[in-house]
């Protein structure tokens, strides 16, 4: 088993600023305006959701891998919607660049993909134990 170690750093008070670092990592973070921070580095809710992403992302690439399909490019945007009481939903956005030469049958089998990702995903299955709702809108284009 390998183990990772995270180191956080901060500096100052509520107005002051940190950075975490793994291995691949490197991030500044900081509170929210909102929250009486500075805003200046990302905020626990980029945080969270940019490993929702980068797990979807991951799994997506692995399941387009095993099905052969061919493609392009992936590119997806993730969006986090604030909803009421603290609550938010996030959703991500894939879009998929098939070849000029794919089927029907190829646009079929992408878009089966997005909804195995989305159901296998480990980060976004953890997410919604905790209610917070995450969503998948695809795109299939050439």
């Amino acid at each position: 088993m390998v183990n990772t170690t995270l180191k956080t750093i901060w500096n100052g008070n509520i107005k002051g600023n940190g950075k975490i670092k793994t291995d691949n990592l490197e991030t500044n973070i900081a509170l929210p305006e909102k929250s009486g921070g500075t805003g200046k580095g990302a905020n626990p809710k980029e945080i969270l959701t940019s490993s929702a992403a980068a797990c979807y992302v991951m799994t997506l690439v692995s399941v387009i891998e095993t099905s052969a399909l061919a493609i392009e490019q992936l590119e997806m945007e993730t969006v986090i919607n604030d909803l009421k009481d603290n609550e938010f939903e996030i959703v991500h956005c894939p879009q998929l660049t098939l070849s000029d030469n794919a089927t029907e049958n190829d646009f079929q089998t992408a878009n089966k993909l997005f909804d195995i990702a989305e159901n296998t995903c480990f980060i976004s299955n953890l997410l919604q134990t905790a209610n917070v709702k995450v969503y998948v809108k695809s795109t299939v284009v050439n």
